[in-house]
């Protein structure tokens, strides 16, 4: 449940704006804070239930940002039935033999690590069927350690899809973003040059098909001006909240969960910026700006 923006800027840089959505019982989050990942150092704030986050940055310049993905009812997987012993035999030495492969924009493959063998998530928030999913927030910090998105989408290779609830995680750097879609059956890789078109990436835990057109539509009307604009619609655009449909608002608000922060990711050629505030954007709250510089050889 959260909502994701990004504008190109002037000198190849480039800005996310992300709204996270949560249950109004879930543990507020810590401030983002300088935190090393082998040779990197990234900043993100961090989420104590889960111990992971949703939205950070390092120092060669790569913005990672991860959205829930909620499928429509007639969408989820079913889990199959229990493999019978010998079954899973057969299907063991058939999943070394015909792992599925996906090619990314970058031509790189995704693999589904024993995808044969496991049942996929069960779509209904309860986990996949005997195994509690991990936290999605554990995505980004595996990542954090990578120079460019492509090597990110490399070391995507690594991670067991069916051990998450389907999530989409988006990585921009080096003038790319790209997308990982897993949707509880298999990965999908999108990717595009950032060129001059602001971009925007949703869900919602009632399902993103509800959301997708609203905010879309409204996304499309307060991004119609020119790029000297965009600062400042995507400011507006992150607050933005139809009084009459709160529950499909970008700043959303329902009786079990609402918008509990805004953060913003500034990157230019020499430094990276991290403006967290610990509320909705429309909310007075703390704000917490972190800065590192970039490396040479960054993203």
């Amino acid at each position: 449940m959260c909502t994701l923006t990004i504008i190109p800027m002037p000198s190849n840089g480039v800005q996310l704006a992300f709204n996270r959505d949560e249950s109004r019982t879930r543990a507020a989050a810590l401030p983002p804070r300088k935190r090393r990942f082998g040779n990197r150092v990234a900043i993100l704030p961090t989420d104590p239930t889960s111990g992971g986050t949703w939205l950070g940055v390092n120092d060669a310049g790569l913005v990672l940002g991860v959205l829930n993905v909620n499928l429509p009812s007639t969408r989820r997987p079913t889990p199959p039935a229990p493999l019978p012993s010998d079954r899973a035999r057969s299907a063991e030495c058939g999943a070394r033999n015909e792992e599925a492969e996906l090619k990314s924009a970058f031509g790189l493959p995704l693999r589904v690590p024993g995808s044969a063998l496991r049942p996929p998530f069960d779509g209904r928030g309860a986990g996949r069927v005997g195994f509690p999913p991990r936290s999605r927030g554990e995505i980004i910090p595996s990542l954090l350690d990578c120079d460019s998105p492509s090597a990110a989408l490399a070391a995507c290779e690594k991670l067991n899809y069916r051990d998450f609830a389907p999530f989409r995680l988006v990585l921009v750097g080096a003038g790319i973003v790209a997308d990982v879609r897993w949707d509880g059956d298999e990965p999908m890789v999108m990717s595009r040059l950032l060129g001059s078109t602001p971009l925007m990436f949703t869900s919602s835990g009632l399902g993103d098909d509800l959301v997708e057109g609203p905010r879309r539509g409204l996304f499309a009307e307060m991004f119609a001006g020119g790029p000297e604009t965009w600062v400042a619609a995507q400011r507006a655009f992150h607050r933005h909240a139809w009084p009459d449909r709160e529950h499909l608002s970008v700043n959303m608000s329902r009786a079990t969960a609402r918008t509990v922060s805004y953060a913003v990711v500034d990157v230019c050629a020499t430094e990276a910026d991290f403006t967290y505030h610990a509320d909705a954007p429309n909310r007075h709250a703390q704000t917490t700006t972190v800065c590192i510089p970039l490396t040479p050889g960054a993203a």
